[in-house]
């Protein structure tokens, strides 16, 4: 970074010597702040003391920096269509990081420019053997700043995906449960990492069972298991199959809480008891598919309907 930018006094005057050190940016006054312009094109605000705002590419990049370092980042969706973020000048700013987004702002913001035929006569011209010294000189500079401002762009790039791999890794749970010893219950597993929440089961339509909340973490053979024996009526008693179920749970990561919905098949059987008639008894709980819906469950009990 140039002692210009590290001697700036204030963190606007830091901001303002990034913006201004690129080709062609102009600063505006815009209700009192600063607001940095390319050919008319904004592509750096300052909207107070603590903030200053970029042009990102699409929103999916807009999404991806959010997702990266929330503490650093925050949405900027009042500055015009075009998907912007905005960074945080307060505490101990990463200027590395900054300097390099008000470079890909200008860069989104700069048009695309043809050379004119005047432009290219003096292209053309003869140049002088002090000339050559001095472009030569002003590429070499021009090579290493941006050499200097790749690696560090690159640095940054990486350094955001490994931080959004992390926060994948870490918040990323999958629902489980095994049968209890009596084989009446599914009990849902309980982790110190990822506390369950609110845990919802819906069933298939045509068994005519409500949705049930699984208040003690625990999904039960009674809730339907008067309507799978009226729906496999009429077979042998030994019998086994599928029950598409859909569970839509909460859990919470650092207290965060995350939302999920998926398919999930009851792995049943039936056996006859004396003077009980058939017992249903749970013996796994197996994801099928993430999402789903009402449908989908509906569609998926009507295919495996076990033959009666």
């Amino acid at each position: 970074m140039t002692p210009e930018l590290t001697d700036a006094s204030t963190p606007i005057d830091r901001v303002r010597a990034i913006a201004l050190l690129l080709p062609e940016a102009e600063e505006r006054d815009e209700g009192g702040l600063p607001v940095f312009v390319v050919d008319d094109v904004p592509f750096a605000q300052l909207t107070d003391d603590e903030t200053v705002c970029v042009r990102t590419a699409d929103a999916e990049e807009q999404a991806d920096a959010l997702e990266s370092d929330p503490d650093a980042y925050e949405p900027a969706d009042d500055l015009g269509p075009e998907p912007w973020i905005g960074m945080t000048l307060g505490g101990d700013p990463d200027w590395t990081l900054i300097e390099d987004r008000i470079a890909h702002s200008w860069e989104l913001a700069a048009p695309e420019r043809s050379e004119t035929p005047d432009q290219a006569q003096t292209r053309r011209r003869w140049i002088t053997l002090a000339e050559v010294v001095a472009v030569a000189g002003v590429i070499i500079a021009a090579l290493t700043l941006y050499n200097n401002w790749q690696e560090r762009r690159d640095a940054a790039a990486d350094k955001a995906v490994e931080a959004a791999s992390a926060t994948r890794d870490k918040t990323r749970f999958v629902l489980r449960g095994t049968p209890s010893k009596d084989k009446s219950q599914i009990v849902l597993a309980k982790t110190e990492a990822h506390p369950l929440g609110d845990v919802r089961v819906t069933f298939p339509t045509a068994l005519d069972v409500g949705p049930q909340d699984a208040v003690d973490q625990t999904i039960e053979s009674r809730w339907f298991e008067k309507a799978l024996r009226k729906a496999t009526d009429g077979g042998p008693d030994a019998q086994s199959g599928r029950l598409p179920v859909l569970i839509r749970y909460t859990y919470f990561t650092d207290d965060q809480p995350t939302t999920r919905q998926a398919v999930y098949d009851l792995v049943w059987e039936t056996h006859g008891r004396p003077l009980r008639g058939r017992v249903v008894e749970l013996i796994d709980l197996r994801l099928r598919e993430t999402g789903g819906n009402q449908a989908r469950i509906d569609a998926l009990w009507t295919k495996d309907h076990p033959a009666t």
